[in-house]
């Protein structure tokens, strides 16, 4: 687990946030590729990426204030954006939000191109998946297999075990729980190829979404 990347004072580069990004220019980058393979390119650039990043922030940012502080702290969280706190449902639809408006500008038909880049969605989503896991959240149940994973003491999950009298509040480790981001990770990869089939052989627009 390792949800601040680097921190210098009061200021740190979070990992959720960082996969939230790398995902987000993932999935802009290939679906704009495909996009070129098209005969006539719709007039989409890298800009959709811009729009998708600042409403999809803001989305993860307002769902995570109402939904965990209550709305009253709402102008105070998005002042200070850069103190983590996001929510991967509120930055989806506000991405989905921006991409739509900057479709919009440009004309070009939302079906047609949620199409060719809802697959590179679910590859970049399982990417942001991965910040959940260093992040140290979206956990499972506890797990007895091989492959279940122990985070440190400092983590909420402890805190959880113990409020549930599963451990003591002396323990040094919690129990270890399923790894549900990674599975979710697997899944999306899955899921990303399985689109990517039905993009081939879609029958009329809209089909893959």
């Amino acid at each position: 687990m390792r949800p601040e990347l680097i921190k210098i004072g009061e200021l740190a580069l979070h990992s959720y946030v960082v996969c939230l990004a790398l995902g987000l220019f993932v999935a802009v980058t290939l679906a704009l590729r495909e996009n070129q393979k098209l005969p006539k390119p719709y007039p989409v650039d890298g800009k959709v990426g811009i729009w998708a990043l600042i409403f999809g922030l803001l989305g993860g940012k307002i769902y995570q204030v109402i939904q965990y502080e209550g709305i009253k702290n709402l102008p105070r969280e998005i002042l200070f954006f850069w103190a983590g706190g996001y929510v991967f449902f509120g930055a989806f639809i506000g991405g989905l939000i921006g991409v739509w408006l900057y479709l919009r500008r440009r004309n070009v038909p939302f079906l047609i191109a949620g199409d060719i880049a809802i697959p590179y969605v679910a590859l970049g989503h399982a990417i942001g998946r991965l910040g959940c896991f260093l992040n140290g959240c979206c956990w499972g149940d506890l797990c007895n297999f091989p492959w279940g994973v122990v985070y440190p003491q400092d983590s909420d999950i402890f805190d959880k075990q113990v409020i549930r009298h599963l451990i003591p509040a002396n323990a040094t480790m919690p129990l270890p729980v399923h790894p549900t981001p990674l599975y979710e990770i697997f899944g999306l990869i899955f899921i990303f190829f399985l689109l990517r089939m039905i993009y081939k052989n879609k029958l009329y627009n809209g089909h893959v979404l």
